[in-house]
């Protein structure tokens, strides 16, 4: 496919489901989790432990694989990251030793790491302006269907099969996307030509990449903007269980449904995004976007001190905020990656490690001051929007092209 006529639209459906290998991975074996620890004379909380490590090798893996691939191509770097996400997957049907899972989840996500890298620098490669936003829109569109079927797949195949069958199954879907990067992801896209001195110490690559990286302090607002509202996104994922089954006495029958309500507004905002960028700028409706996600925090905040916190009234706002990040998402990844033109690869990997981590760090902070009540988690939330409308609303112009 010619780098020339390819059209956002076909570049998400080629890129999605290689960003969905990661949350797919997660999600499916959730519901295997009791049923491995017995398999591995182990509890459950312990297996959750393998959860932290991949989160962390994910982390890992893009910080690695970032530069790498600004220096020596996407489909050089994200093949062979497939390939030890296969062997680690593999591995785990053949192991009984806890310590050994653990290993190789953690390679399992540094290989899925070194994969799903790539995503967004590929689209800069491809697009910039409102054709990379619309990329992106797409893409989040495609890939936040996996939260919502993968733990259905994941029961589905326990219910049939050993909880082995879900890694095999993985290592199939992953055979799959790498043969979809090996056809259509070009070895290197960009012509700019890599000193010589790069090509020979990886470590001054490094060096260099994240420094100019860091030189572009103007793309700090988005990348700390960004970081607050993953940060709110972590928090409800990470309180869903206590919020709706602990707190409102959802069954555990019900609490998919509700989960996946979350999820589907996103995915319909996401569309509407589309839409929206045909009339109005990605800066527009970027702050648009923040606006509705702080009322409804504001609103959510409100309800929960006044106690009026009943759930005709929580849930839709739930859905409202996780709903804004699709005109948020998308429209601030495209602004913060046009400021960083061919280290796309290493500026992507701060991005996601930076917006993980501060997601991750609230959620567990949500955790440590929970009372029972929704307020901790009100409190967070509307801070976060808080940072983030500070560090967006002022913006007047989008960025240059880089």
């Amino acid at each position: 496919m010619s780098t020339r006529t390819i059209t956002p639209k076909q570049l998400a459906f080629i890129l999605a489901p290689l960003a969905a290998l990661t949350p797919f991975a997660i999600d499916t074996y959730l519901p295997a989790l009791p049923v491995m620890a017995t398999h591995f004379n182990t509890d459950l909380a312990s297996m959750g432990i393998t959860i932290s490590v991949f989160l962390i090798g994910f982390a890992l893996g893009q910080l690695v694989g970032g530069p790498l691939s600004d220096l020596w191509g996407r489909r050089l770097i994200a093949l062979p990251g497939i390939a030890l996400f296969i062997i680690s997957a593999l591995g785990i049907t053949q192991t009984d030793q806890f310590s050994t899972l653990i290993a190789l989840r953690f390679m399992q996500a540094l290989g899925g790491g070194f994969a799903s890298v790539i995503v967004a620098a590929t689209v800069r490669d491809y697009f910039q302006g409102k054709d990379s936003a619309r990329a992106f829109s797409m893409i989040a569109m495609i890939m936040m269907t996996a939260p919502m079927i993968a733990p259905a797949v994941g029961s589905i195949m326990l219910a049939y099969f050993p909880w082995q069958s879900i890694f095999i199954l993985l290592t199939g879907y992953a055979l799959v996307i790498g043969v979809l990067v090996y056809r259509v992801i070009p070895e290197k896209l960009t012509s700019e030509k890599i000193s010589s001195p790069e090509k020979i110490n990886i470590f001054i690559h490094f060096k260099n990449s994240y420094g100019v990286v860091f030189s572009q302090r103007a793309s700090f607002r988005n990348l700390f903007a960004q970081s607050s509202v993953s940060a709110i996104l972590f928090t409800f994922v990470t309180n869903a269980s206590f919020i709706f089954m602990g707190y409102y006495g959802i069954t555990k029958e019900w609490f998919p449904a509700y989960f996946a309500g979350m999820v589907g507004t996103s995915i319909l905002v996401n569309r509407f995004n589309l839409k929206l960028l045909q009339r109005f700028s990605r800066l527009t409706i970027l702050k648009s976007g923040v606006k509705i996600q702080t009322g409804c925090t504001f609103a959510f905040l409100l309800l929960s001190a006044l106690s009026m916190d009943m759930i005709w009234l929580i849930f839709p706002l739930m859905m409202m905020v996780i709903g804004s990040n699709g005109l948020i998402f998308s429209n601030n990844m495209s602004m913060y990656l046009d400021q960083h033109g061919k280290n796309s690869g290493s500026a992507n990997a701060i991005f996601s490690c930076a917006t993980f981590t501060a997601g991750a760090l609230l959620g567990s902070i949500t955790s440590y001051f929970h009372d029972g009540t929704l307020m901790p988690i009100a409190i967070a939330i509307f801070l976060c929007n808080c940072v983030t409308c500070f560090l967006l609303l002022p913006v007047k112009n989008e960025p240059e092209h880089y």
